[in-house]
């Protein structure tokens, strides 16, 4: 066997683990709650994920002091939920564990348990809508497995999943996240979108001549682009529709894009191509996260550093 051959052979190989790495195995859900409004939409989700793929769930709550009146929003927000849980018939067990900080305490409790998905609400109770809570942002950082965040704008009417967006920047990131996702359209049946944000550097608007040739070259942009996009989920065997758009802001173009399509979840890598190694999440997912009309899947390879 000649080198060339050998070489194939290896990248063959290579591929087919890091396909097989990326296979959607839920057996066990963690779901860290503080029993605040949002966090009883992210339970819905988790126990449906839980219910679809036969998984066990784990309802983890982090406390450091406890007094009467925690204790009796505790009970009241789980007997809210009774219902979901019997009518589900998953396997929910409640967890209470004292930390005095909750993101190295959740983040023990999944790498501990081994549990392949944390689904949690981005903000508490005193936290803005319009960033992101650190606790989080932390566990989105350093998390063993996925995370699926369900934000401050996102509906509480994302069930069933019925259309799934996948942001694709061509990153390994996002290749792992695209295959990934496709197990959960095939449990949901639902539809996919391939979509890519090819993002257009700002000019100074007197600059005429760039402004005519930027009028005529984006078509003949996205036109290849799109091509590109198409070979590579051939390539990668990724199914689904293929849609690439020029934009100054990738992160809005994608909420943008959610909301006028009706998109259930978005999957996306937690960092691209363009994002820097001294920011804790990459611009365009920290963006999705904050502001996405539905819930949003965010897988990466390894944890960021």
């Amino acid at each position: 066997m000649t080198v060339r051959k050998l070489l194939m052979a290896r990248d063959l190989l290579l591929r087919e683990i890091d396909k097989a790495g990326c296979e959607m195995k839920l057996r066990h859900l963690v779901f860290p709650t503080d029993f605040t409004p949002g966090s009883a939409k992210a339970c819905r989700l988790a126990v449906d994920l839980a219910r679809r793929f036969e998984a066990e769930v784990s309802m983890l709550h982090v406390f450091h002091h406890v007094n009467e009146e925690h204790l009796k929003h505790s009970f009241s927000w789980l007997l809210a939920q009774g219902p979901l849980f019997t009518e589900s018939a998953v396997h929910v067990t409640p967890e209470f564990v004292s930390g005095t900080s909750p993101e190295e305490t959740i983040l023990e409790f999944a790498r501990e348990n081994q549990a392949d998905l944390l689904v949690m609400a981005t903000q508490g109770p005193f936290q803005p809508a319009y960033r992101l809570g650190s606790i989080t942002e932390r566990v989105l950082r350093y998390a063993p497995c996925p995370v699926l965040t369900v934000g401050s704008e996102a509906s509480g009417s994302s069930l069933p999943v019925k259309r799934i967006l996948i942001a694709f920047d061509f990153s390994e990131n996002s290749r792992s996240a695209a295959r990934y996702a496709q197990e959960m359209a095939a449990s949901y049946g639902a539809e996919m979108h391939v979509f890519h944000v090819f993002e257009e550097r700002m000019q100074p608007p007197y600059f005429q001549s760039w402004h005519d040739a930027h009028e005529l070259e984006v078509p003949l942009i996205v036109g290849r682009a799109r091509e590109f996009l198409i070979q590579t989920m051939d390539k990668e065997n990724i199914r689904g529709k293929a849609e690439v758009e020029f934009a100054t802001c990738a992160g809005h173009k994608i909420v943008q894009y959610a909301s006028e399509c009706g998109i259930d979840l978005v999957v996306m890598g937690a960092k691209g191509y363009t994002s820097s190694s001294d920011v804790l999440l990459g611009g365009t997912t920290a963006r999705v996260i904050r502001t996405a009309p539905c819930p949003v899947l965010t897988f990466k390879t390894k944890p960021l550093t």
